[in-house]
């Protein structure tokens, strides 16, 4: 999953099994922010712009 909203695109995913990149965003919903624990962390990325998605993705291949 790729998405900008903690709580409704990231931690979901995470909580099913799957791996999430965040694109960190300036403007953010106090409804988005979420916490994200700690044993979800190995499968969750933080990226600074959507340019920096495909670089996170390919190096998932190293991970696996």
């Amino acid at each position: 999953m790729v998405g900008n909203s903690l709580r409704s695109d990231i931690k979901p995913i995470l909580e099913l099994g799957g791996w999430a990149v965040h694109i960190l965003n300036d403007l953010r919903w106090a409804h988005d922010e979420a916490e994200i624990p700690a044993e979800l962390r190995p499968r969750y990325i933080e990226v600074k712009g959507l340019r920096d998605v495909i670089e996170a993705i390919k190096g998932l291949r190293d991970v696996s």
